[in-house]
């Protein structure tokens, strides 16, 4: 039970910055509703931005990948030219 305490209280004390941060997105959520006129646009835009998270990770994981082939050819360079 006191374990379950400490969680609770560590997750409702959280500090002054991200408390800032969250009231700033309740504010731009709030911006938003009133300005998009209607739910179905607000419904269609937070389905796209949340689906950009898998593509902002593909991108990464594609950037990583193309870093590791380059480094891979400068070796294969370097190994030729010092031949």
């Amino acid at each position: 039970m006191s374990s379950q305490k400490i969680a609770l209280e560590g997750r409702t004390r959280l500090p002054g910055r991200v408390q800032d941060v969250i009231v700033d997105c309740g504010s731009a959520v709030s911006q938003a509703v009133s300005g998009s006129g209607s739910n179905s646009v607000l419904n269609s835009a937070l389905k796209s931005f949340s689906t950009m998270d898998g593509v902002i990770d593909s991108s990464i994981n594609n950037v990583n990948k193309l870093e590791t082939l380059v480094n891979q050819m400068n070796n294969q360079i370097n190994s030729l030219e010092s031949k």
